[in-house]
Formats: structure tokens, C-alpha cells, sequence
């Protein structure tokens, strides 16, 4: 299982969630305790090697929505509603560099998640990321942290734009 964090519900509640690759579908809690799943989402379509992302995909949207990332083709397919069936939005996004993570932020203000691909490439690892979710290629590039770090995603500032980060 793959671990997921958003606001399933819309209560303002950031609660805990799992993508299983093996069923290609979300597990979803909507309170920070253990229990049998409030929400199962499957996307139509999802295959085994697809990696889990999640996001608020439209403005004004209050719940945090789900995606899969597929690597072989660089395929996004992203829910803005936690129900199961078709991606409400599906594109491809370029990269350079061999896959390390899918990531999702509002890296540009927008009040919504645009998704980024981080790779490694050349010594370094490289966050690649969308100022739309549409097909293309990075908008912005972050050379930040080395192979082997696992990447994050955060607000450290307090400022509505995360900055990339990584950790040993």
C-alpha cells in the first residue's frame, strides 16, 4: 500500500488514506483513527504500476481529490470528486530523467494543485512541475536534493506556495 493524506470530506480535516497498486484502488479514512474505509475509489482504468497523488484539482473546490500517475506513458488521470469511475481529467506531461515521484501543489498561487513529476537527472534529482493540469512539459524546474532523497511537498513558510524539498 501506498500511503495518501487530504481532506476526504471537505470538513477542513486533513485524515489518512492508502492507494493498494494491486487493486488499483483508494482507501480512504475520514478520521484519524483505525476502522474499515469511509470512502474505496477506483479510477477507471488504473493499472498496477500507476503511483497515487492527490490534490484540489479546481478552485474553490473543498475537498482534496485523487490521481494516478502512470510512468510508462507520463499519463495523469486526476478525480475531482472522491467517487469511483472516470478521470475527470486526463493528460500526458514531458519529462527528462528517469522517475523518482508524482507530485501535486499550488505551485503557482492559483488557489489549485497542478500536478510535477520528480526525476533523477544528472546528479541531482529534479522537480519538473505544471502550472496547469494539461498536457506538456515543466513549467518550472527545481534542481533541489540528490538521488536517493525522497521528495516532499510542503508549506514550511506559511506562505499558499509550497517549495519543493527533499530528504536524505
Amino acid at each position: 500500500d501506498i500511503p495518501v493524506a487530504g481532506d476526504w470530506d471537505g470538513d477542513g480535516t486533513v485524515t489518512v488514506g492508502v492507494y493498494r497498486p494491486s487493486a488499483q484502488t483508494f482507501f480512504l479514512r475520514n478520521g484519524l483513527g483505525a476502522g474499515n474505509p469511509d470512502l474505496t475509489v477506483a479510477i477507471a482504468g488504473a493499472q498496477a504500476t500507476d503511483r497515487p497523488i492527490a490534490g484540489r484539482w479546481t478552485a474553490g473546490s473543498v475537498a482534496t481529490g485523487l490521481g494516478l500517475y502512470r510512468p510508462s506513458t507520463g499519463q495523469f488521470f486526476l478525480k475531482s470528486a472522491n467517487v469511483s469511475g472516470a478521470a475527470d481529467a486526463t493528460f500526458t506531461v514531458t519529462t527528462t530523467g528517469t522517475f523518482v515521484a508524482a507530485v501535486a501543489g499550488d505551485w503557482t498561487r492559483q488557489g489549485f494543485a497542478t500536478v510535477g513529476v520528480v526525476t533523477s537527472l544528472g546528479g541531482t534529482i529534479q522537480f519538473q512541475l505544471r502550472s496547469a493540469n494539461a498536457s506538456g512539459g515543466a513549467d518550472i524546474r527545481v534542481n533541489y536534493g540528490v538521488p536517493g532523497d525522497v521528495p516532499l511537498i510542503g508549506n514550511w513558510d506559511g506562505q499558499p506556495k509550497p517549495p519543493p524539498a527533499s530528504v536524505p
